[in-house]
């Protein structure tokens, strides 16, 4: 069933992936825990609180579809990761509700070197590891990140046989 005929039909579908907050998209919109929320006008409305990646929608797997966007132009590791770093957000929890607070930063794709600096462990729903973030020219950016990769995706199945000091090149998009 295509997503619009779902949107229509007003029918659940479960869907499942990693639940994450992310500030880029976070517009100017409030919207309060457990209220109802009217139908987006977009495919990208107002948010903090997201499921991305997906990785099942209803009973398909999409994650083999987990591929660099074309048309996207990759933003610069060093203007983004800065972003990522500098951008301030506060979480308030509260007796019946958490606010989330926080302003956009507006870089969603980015590409980048990633130099693990450990062999990646696996954990409930994927691997992680600490590395070093590279620009693409090889220079260094920062020297310990955490790195996350979703259970049976294309790149968690790639970085599972890799070691400390092993580099990828990779095209990131928070979208």
């Amino acid at each position: 069933m295509l997503s619009v005929d779902l949107e229509q039909s007003k029918n659940r579908v479960r869907i499942k992936g990693a639940w994450r907050i992310w500030n880029e998209h976070s517009g100017g919109q409030t919207f309060r825990q457990g209220a109802a929320v009217a139908p987006a006008e977009s495919t990208n409305p107002d948010h903090v609180f997201e499921i991305h990646p997906v990785t099942e929608f209803g009973d398909q797997d999409v994650t083999a579809g987990w591929t660099p966007i074309d048309g996207y132009d990759a933003k610069q590791p060093e203007d983004a990761f800065n972003r990522y770093e500098n951008t301030p957000a506060r979480i308030k929890p509260g007796a019946g509700a958490t606010t989330i607070t926080s302003g956009g930063l507006g870089y969603n794709y980015v590409e980048f070197q990633m130099e693990l600096s450990e062999r990646p462990f696996p954990v409930v729903d994927g691997s992680f590891a600490y590395a070093k973030v590279r620009d693409l020219a090889g220079e260094l950016i920062h020297r310990r990140k955490p790195m996350v990769f979703v259970k049976g995706t294309p790149p968690e199945i790639a970085v599972r046989a890799l070691k400390a000091g092993d580099c990828l090149s990779l095209a990131w998009t928070s979208r």
